[in-house]
């Protein structure tokens, strides 16, 4: 029977990776755990970085496939014993951190598909809120036109990657457009964020391909404001490093939480001279 000190399952079917000194860990092909426990990343160039036994920047590590034939009785940290069962795959790693040391050990990953990873990736990708405004801050008023556009440093697209070993899948959410939503009954598609105020330009000379014109005031309505809303429309796509697959997939939208606004009248105010 072989035995060897292994590491526990982890996030992304990547296992705890616990180092050990280079002597340890040449031992009977196996490894003592130290003290010293790592979370591994996998990366897309077939090595992976890790966090914990240094900076992420320092301390590099590489993966072999190692053959555990089925029956083989590997023990983790706290010793217990597991039998491989043939499913997955173990791995022989090599970690050189900033100052030339080596660590080294195995870990186990969970058999994993790219579609398995796409999934992983997706339910982890969080596209960023998007702010709305309008111009001019605070009231509007009836028949004049609001400028529309939301936060311009969260319009970007977003990423997400699940990786084991030697396979990585990134899904990628990029915005398409806006839907406002503007409490009245109205709305506007606007195709990108909309495009803010600015004050060194003229009235005339604003960009309002985004924008809108309330036709009545919101005096009477539940706190007498209009309840805005804002809803972004992503397009989503995966790509995969070390297998085939890629390509888009279902867009998404999000809105987010309604917004107060208070759109008010001018009134007309009508004077006569005596004779």
């Amino acid at each position: 029977m072989r035995h060897l000190a292994i590491s526990v399952p982890l996030w992304l079917a990547v296992v705890l990776l616990a180092t050990a000194s280079p002597a340890a860990a040449e031992r009977g092909g196996g490894v003592e755990c130290g003290r010293t426990v790592c979370d591994v990343i996998a990366r897309s160039d077939g090595s992976q970085q890790s966090g914990g036994g240094g900076s992420p920047s320092t301390v590099q590590c590489t993966y072999k496939p190692a053959n555990l034939p089925p029956g083989t009785v590997v023990y983790s940290p706290d010793g217990t014993p597991i039998v491989v069962d043939g499913t997955g795959q173990w791995f022989d790693y090599d970690c050189v951190d900033g100052d030339g040391g080596h660590t080294g050990g195995m870990v186990y990953s969970k058999p994993k598909s790219a579609e398995d990873l796409r999934n992983e990736a997706r339910a982890r990708l969080v596209m960023p809120s998007l702010r709305p405004t309008l111009n001019p801050p605070g009231q509007q008023t009836v028949n004049f036109r609001s400028l529309l556009w939301v936060d311009q440093s969260a319009w970007r697209p977003a990423s997400a990657t699940a990786s084991v070993p030697g396979l990585s899948v990134t899904v990628a959410a990029t915005p398409t457009g806006v839907t406002w939503t503007m409490g009245d009954g109205g709305t506007v598609e606007c195709v990108g964020p909309g495009v803010p105020y600015d004050p060194a330009k003229s009235e005339a000379d604003q960009d309002t391909s985004c924008s809108y014109v309330y036709r009545h005031s919101s005096a009477g309505q539940p706190g007498d404001v209009f309840a805005l809303k804002v809803t972004v429309h992503w397009a989503i796509s995966w790509s995969v490093t070390g297998a085939p697959g890629g390509g888009p997939l279902a867009g998404v939208s999000r809105t987010g939480e309604s917004v107060d606004v208070r759109v008010g009248e001018i009134q007309a105010v009508n004077t006569r001279n005596g004779a």
